[in-house]
């Protein structure tokens, strides 16, 4: 459906906006209705979820609680030791106990995750507990698995970008993510592939109306 892919663009533009801004949201996560996760997942996501979808389709980023800014020196944000994620969506290099810390390529990994749900209609890591995501991200270097993307996209070309977009996302590395502007252009090229035009894309989420 263009829906999906219009609300990941959206949601695209607005990490823009932050990191342009020079501020790391920290927790970018969707919302994951209890019918889709797993028994032993729901106990983990019943914090508040980050990204939220009003009855028109708009995407809205919320929950700043553990954002940071980079300009510490310039702008009034309060640095905090305390640090709040979701352990599907969070980067290895947040997971890992001795290097926690807040960026922009974090938040790049998290927009993958939560892209990878809107598209897909499921969590990552499905099939795993908190504890064994953790040994797959952190120690294997894992990944999920490609899905088919039939909820979302047609076109096998479409699929083929969007699935080579979302492995970028999830680098272990976090200097080989793209930026938050690259992922909404290629998300515009997803949808292209999929014979949607720019502006349809537009209209789903409200900018036209």
């Amino acid at each position: 459906m263009v829906i999906h892919v219009a609300q990941c663009i959206q949601l695209a533009i607005a990490v823009e906006y932050l990191h342009a801004n020079e501020i790391v949201h920290g927790d970018i996560k969707p919302v994951i209705p209890i019918h889709l996760a797993p028994t032993f997942v729901v106990a983990e996501t019943r914090s508040q979820d980050n990204v939220l979808v009003t009855d028109r389709g708009q995407v809205q980023l919320a929950d700043f609680g553990s954002a940071v800014s980079t300009l510490a020196t310039t702008l009034n944000f309060t640095q905090t030791n305390s640090f709040h994620f979701t352990t599907r969506f969070a980067a290895p290099e947040v997971l890992k106990e001795d290097n926690r810390t807040f960026t922009k390529e974090g938040d790049i990994y998290a927009l993958g995750m939560t892209m990878y749900s809107v598209l897909t209609g499921q969590i990552p890591f499905a099939d795993k507990w908190e504890a064994s995501v953790i040994i797959e991200v952190v120690y294997k270097k894992g990944q999920p698995p490609r899905p088919d993307f039939a909820r979302s996209l047609q076109a096998d070309a479409a699929k083929a970008k969007m699935w080579d977009l979302l492995q970028r996302c999830f680098a272990y590395e976090p200097a080989d993510r793209p930026t938050a502007v690259k992922v909404k252009e290629d998300l515009l090229e997803v949808g292209r592939l999929n014979g949607v035009r720019d502006s349809e894309l537009g209209v789903e989420f409200g900018q036209n109306d």
